[in-house]
């Protein structure tokens, strides 16, 4: 995964490791477009890769990605985000 300035980030190969916290962070920052380009599929790739792990963060994300209720569902995500 390269960085908007085409660096490579140091997250990604811990990642792709298996670390769970460099999965959270990836996660975290695709969501929120953060030295990389929104993705909220991606975003919701790496958190399922962490939460996996039981990452307490992750799962927490995750379960707002999937609650409409509180009106971050995915239907609602660029609605309230983007």
């Amino acid at each position: 995964m390269a960085l908007m300035d085409n660096t490579e980030t140091p997250h990604l190969t811990a990642a792709e490791q298996g670390d769970a916290e460099a999965q959270y962070l990836l996660g975290y920052m695709y969501e929120k477009g953060n030295s990389v380009p929104q993705d909220i599929q991606k975003a919701e790739h790496w958190y399922s890769m962490a939460a996996a792990q039981w990452h307490a963060g992750a799962e927490y994300r995750l379960k707002l990605f999937k609650t409409p209720v509180l009106g971050r569902g995915k239907l609602n995500y660029r609605k309230n985000y983007g």
